[in-house]
């Protein structure tokens, strides 16, 4: 008869100089934790699922964030210059060097992104291997299509106060901001 009681997971934590249970996420009964480290007043939890960060507040844990989503993390080292090092057990190893990482969702069928400018504080004009004209708000993670697209690729896009370089592989234009 085979015994199928799997051992639950349990972390504990030193709080006012004694150590206290802290409760996991039921995401953790399931998902196996490989190692957890102490990052700037954080836990981050590193799994075969990708790395996920807490903070600890009233005895329970409240999650900010998750790191490399669906990737195996076995570890990671902070160097001397803050860049934090991701040893993946599969995929070799992930750099990063801010921590404020973000990546913007781009449909499939428009994502081949062949040149970028920043136009102002809070948004981005991209171009794509296909003539794809986007703008991106990073505040809002809002995407908008210009209606025509160019047909050749983007190779270069700069901006000025007023206007938009943009170099393809026929002509050039000028899109007013």
């Amino acid at each position: 008869r085979a015994n199928n009681n799997k051992i639950k997971p349990k972390l504990l934590y030193e709080i006012d100089n004694e150590l206290r249970e802290i409760k996991l996420p039921k995401f953790f009964e399931s998902n196996e934790i490989i190692n957890i480290y102490e990052v700037n007043n954080q836990l981050w939890f590193c799994t075969y699922s990708g790395v996920f960060t807490y903070t600890i507040k009233n005895r329970q844990l409240q999650q900010i964030t998750t790191y490399f989503k669906g990737k195996d993390v076995g570890g990671l080292l902070k160097d001397r210059d803050y860049n934090y090092w991701f040893i993946s057990l599969r995929n070799g190893i992930y750099i990063m060097p801010n921590l404020h990482v973000q990546k913007y969702e781009i449909p499939e069928d428009r994502n081949n992104i062949s040149a970028m400018t920043k136009i102002d504080k809070n948004s981005l004009f991209i171009g794509s291997v296909d003539g794809g004209l986007i703008t991106l708000n990073i505040e809002s993670n809002k995407l908008n299509y210009l209606r025509k697209k160019a047909k050749y690729k983007v190779y270069d896009i700069e901006a000025s106060k007023d206007n938009i370089f943009i170099s393809l592989s026929k002509f050039s234009l000028i899109y007013n901001k």
